[in-house]
Formats: C-alpha cells, sequence, structure tokens
C-alpha cells in the first residue's frame, strides 16, 4: 500500500467545528500524501471563502440542496483521488499519530485486497479483541461497540458498487451491515479519533428524533427491507427495529404504516 489519503468531511451548519477537524488532519506527519475534501450539505451558512482563505489547500464543495451526510460523503468519495479514503465527522478530530498506526495496522494485514473497508476505533469505541474481523453478528451482539473511523479502500469499495445510503439518519449502520455481511471488515482496536461531544446539535438528540420522525422510519423500514434475515439472526434487534417503525411511523402520521408493523 502507499500513504496517499483522502480525507473527506460532510458539515451542515457546523463551520466552526471544521476547522479542529482540518488541523488535525494537517497534524499528521508530512510523510503523508493527504488531500481534503469539506462537502456542504448546503448549509445555510457562508463560510467557504474564510475557510479557503485560511486552508486553500482544502477541496470544497457545497450541494445545491440539503439531503443528509449520506449523499454528502458519496460525492466526497467521488471527488476523491487517493488510494485511501478517511470519513472524518466535523465535530471529531483525529489522534496526533492516527496515520502513523492506521498505516502501520494495514501493512500488517494481509488480505487487504479483500475488504473495501477497515476499521479503527473512535475514543467511545471498543472491540472484544485487539483485531476483529467484524462481521453483522458483531454488531448484533454488541462485540463491536461505540464509534469507529472508517477507512476505506478506493478502487475496492466504488468497484462494487458500494455507496452510502440515501439517508438523513443512520444509512452508515446500513453500510456497515451490509459490509460486515459481504466481506467483513478488519477492526483494530487502536484509538485513532477523538470524539466530539461540543456539537451544538446532534442527530441523538430527542428534540431532533422528533423533528425528524419521518426520517428515523425510513432507516428502520430500509432496515427491516434490505436485511430480511434479521428476525433469524438477531430477533431482539429485529424487534428493536419493528418497535422503531412503528414508533416513528406514527410519530411522523404514517397510521397505515404504523399499524403494519404493530
Amino acid at each position: 500500500m502507499n500513504n496517499s489519503f483522502s480525507f473527506v468531511i460532510a458539515s451542515y451548519n457546523r463551520p466552526a467545528l471544521i476547522e479542529r477537524a482540518v488541523e488535525s488532519i494537517l497534524r499528521q506527519p508530512s510523510t503523508y500524501d493527504i488531500e481534503i475534501i469539506v462537502v456542504d450539505d448546503c448549509s445555510d451558512i457562508n463560510y467557504e471563502k474564510q475557510l479557503l482563505y485560511k486552508y486553500p489547500q482544502i477541496r470544497f464543495e457545497k450541494l445545491s440542496k440539503n439531503q443528509g451526510p449520506g449523499i454528502a460523503r458519496n460525492r466526497g468519495i467521488d471527488l476523491s483521488s487517493r488510494e485511501w479514503i478517511v470519513i472524518l465527522d466535523d465535530d471529531d478530530q483525529l489522534t496526533f499519530n492516527a496515520l502513523d498506526c492506521i498505516t502501520t495496522s494495514l501493512q500488517s494485514y494481509s488480505n487487504l485486497k479483500n475488504h473495501p473497508v477497515f476499521n479503527f476505533c473512535c475514543s467511545n469505541g471498543t472491540l472484544s479483541d485487539e483485531f476483529v474481523l467484524v462481521r453483522q453478528e458483531h454488531y448484533l451482539n454488541d462485540t463491536i461497540k461505540g464509534d469507529f473511523l472508517p477507512v476505506i479502500q478506493r478502487c475496492i469499495f466504488l468497484g462494487n458498487g458500494l455507496s452510502y445510503p440515501a439517508l438523513k439518519m443512520g444509512g452508515e449502520s446500513l453500510l456497515w451491515w451490509e459490509v460486515a455481511e459481504r466481506w467483513g471488515i478488519p477492526s483494530w482496536n487502536i484509538e485513532v479519533c477523538l470524539l466530539g461531544t461540543d456539537a451544538p446539535s446532534r442527530i441523538t438528540d430527542i428534540k431532533n428524533q422528533l423533528d425528524q420522525a419521518e426520517e428515523y422510519a425510513k432507516f428502520h423500514c430500509m432496515t427491516l427491507n434490505k436485511f430480511t434475515d434479521l428476525a433469524t439472526k438477531s430477533p431482539s434487534a429485529f424487534l428493536k427495529s419493528q418497535l422503531g417503525a412503528a414508533t416513528y411511523c406514527l410519530l411522523s402520521k404514517q397510521k397505515k404504516k404504523a399499524r403494519h408493523y404493530v
């Protein structure tokens, strides 16, 4: 493998956080070939000129319509040109030695060409062992907990037609379940990313869940439609998705759908 990385940062209405994320990338050793792509999901705030003035090496793309982080990340992946793509949230930061840890781990793995995605721990992420080839059941039985930094092998990811689902909520979960089910995700219990906790608004906030009930309903419905064997693999996860679909359909006034899932 070579030492070339594209960093994709999707953001919406949070320009104050992006500079911190960018700074954490620029602190990585200069031996790495790095490009940084910021995809703005049609924010109400215009900050492109300010950001590019301070960081002229960034590639900035503003979408014409707000469609959620999945679409923004897909656009960043399309624009990327390096062998490896790191998906970094706008409120997170790389640890000082993140790329050294990632590169060393990838170089030690003998089956790189067999996997489109690799995982490394964020500050709240844990695995049951130092290394786990994560399968879907590991997500279902909580072998993998918390958040992980995905490192995408560009040619294999795109060559297999993979992309983030067009959902505003939870799309990355569906993508990782699919990848884990088909190829497995080599995952290391090495912390390379500090999870942000100071964002003014988070998708898991109760108010946001109520305001975006229709989007949460789409996520749970898509989960049940995409993973039709979920009831067999994990009755508890199936029940959780059924309950989520019914609840959010009801909250978004989709009564017929809600009755179906009840």
